[in-house]
């Protein structure tokens, strides 16, 4: 399963930035504080694990 390492190290980022993206979108447009508060704290979470990912792959 060594040959699914390179691929998954170039999808997943790419995975977890979209998601980024999506929980911006939903930060922005959210109407209560409660979903702009929950999205900004998925987003922070999703960025953690998109920065541990940079820092353990091999560029």
């Amino acid at each position: 399963m060594d040959y699914l390492r390179p691929l998954a190290q170039a999808v997943l980022p790419i995975y977890l930035f979209s998601i980024c993206h999506a929980l911006t979108a939903a930060l922005v447009t959210s109407i209560t504080l409660r979903r702009s508060r929950l999205a900004l704290a998925s987003r922070a979470a999703v960025l953690f694990i998109f920065g541990t990912v940079l820092q353990r792959a091999k560029v």
